[in-house]
């Protein structure tokens, strides 16, 4: 984003701060008015900020606002056009103005080779798109070859001894499973394209499962050598220190990650791991805390928290980028870094569970930047809008053309 669209930006996120507070001059009000009907996609921002989701969503980021560095940011960053009336700043607008970058302005910042071009009909809005809401909580428990849906309502499960219970306490139904105290029957919890799951494994080590992705497991690791996992597609990994007493001797459990390309292995550390093959050519590893030892049959790499380490013929390599970016779904995010068009779209597709197609070809837009996971596709799309691009929703199909 130019300077003179950063300066754009910043005059509209304080002059609806201003109109947060019931701060602004009639001349002022008439101004943001201009803005949000100067396109729909004005008209979605607008909307988008003002609806009451996500402004609980802001709710404590407003009130835990450090008014001196938000004084600093107000200084550096919301310096408005020359010959415009500059609204002052004072301290509440200028917290709730940074709220409202963080909502508005702080999503998507492209870097197409274009000028951007906003591709909405004159007086469309975000809903004639078509609605389709993101992914939730969804998954699967597989025992014994048997499959149970695990409840929407929760977010996820542990794994205590002869039992499987909801992380709020709640039991399921022990006769389904059949396990009985010091088994260690293999599981498996699988995600489906739209869907989230975490899981608290016997260990104490806690797994966060994205969409389309599966992860197979022991009920019980106490009486073995190694915790071996196996994940297909992508999940976060707070891996426990755990111990093990073999033939009189207390020995700590390596934990083992295996993948199709590539075998993790640690003791007690923070890391993500993404096998999907549309967003890289094999399992990328992202280390947080610790240190891990990443492997394949062509070599290993022992990662720093920071690195990402990718399967390759040559071994495990690094990649550019930082791992905490890795983890923004995790964290409700979309993060992009100098990302494809077509990257973005399997991601969009994954989570909201929608084909997509490119009848005139794959534009070649690349794409910085970060967004909020948690709202209906059609907001999504309205900010892609921003691009030469258009998108029309048919069915759970988007169709993309130039």
């Amino acid at each position: 984003m130019d300077e003179k669209n950063i300066q754009a930006s910043s005059r509209v996120a304080a002059l609806i701060a201003g109109y947060l507070l019931n701060q602004l001059s009639a001349k002022e009000v008439q101004e943001l008015e201009g803005w949000v009907n100067a396109s729909a996609v004005n008209n979605a921002i607008f909307t988008r900020v003002l609806n009451e989701e996500n402004l609980e969503q802001q709710g404590q980021l407003i009130k835990s606002i450090d008014v001196e560095a938000d004084m600093a940011i107000a200084k550096a960053n919301l310096d408005f056009e020359p010959g415009l009336k500059k609204i002052k700043l004072w301290p509440r607008i200028a917290g709730v103005a940074a709220a409202v970058a963080a909502i508005a302005f702080g999503i998507w910042f492209f870097t197409a080779p274009h000028n951007p071009e906003r591709s909405l009909p004159s007086g469309a809005t975000a809903k004639d798109l078509g609605d389709i809401a993101p992914g939730g909580n969804r998954a699967t428990l597989t025992s014994n070859g048997k499959s149970i849906n695990l409840s929407n309502a929760k977010t996820g499960i542990a794994i205590n001894a002869a039992a499987v219970t909801y992380n709020d306490g709640t039991k399921l139904d022990p006769s389904a499973l059949r396990m009985t105290e010091g088994d260690s029957r293999a599981l498996a919890v699988s995600t489906p394209r739209g869907g989230t799951y975490s899981i608290t494994l016997s260990d104490g080590t806690k797994v966060w499962l994205n969409a389309d992705s599966k992860l197979e497991f022991y009920s019980n690791y106490s009486n073995k050598l190694q915790r071996i996992v196996k994940l297909s597609g992508e999940a976060y990994f707070e891996v426990a220190t755990a111990y093990t007493s073999l033939q009189g001797r207390r020995t700590k459990q390596a934990f083992i990650v295996q993948t199709a390309t590539q075998t993790i292995e640690v003791l007690g550390t923070h890391f993500n791991v993404n096998t999907f093959g549309d967003e890289h050519p094999g399992t990328v590893t992202s280390l947080l805390e610790g240190s891990v030892k990443a492997s394949n049959e062509n070599g290993e790499t022992i990662l720093k928290p920071g690195d990402r380490g990718v399967s390759s013929i040559k071994g495990i390599l690094l990649l550019m980028g930082n791992a905490k970016d890795d983890i923004a779904w995790k964290n409700g995010k979309f993060r992009f870094d100098d990302s494809s068009l077509i990257e973005v779209m399997n991601q969009l597709a994954r989570w909201y569970d929608v084909e997509v197609q490119y009848p005139e070809g794959i534009p070649e837009l690349h794409f910085t930047g970060d967004m909020n996971r948690n709202v209906k596709l059609s907001e999504t799309l309205a900010l892609l809008n921003y691009t030469k691009l258009k998108f029309k929703i048919e069915g759970r199909r988007i169709i993309v053309t130039k």
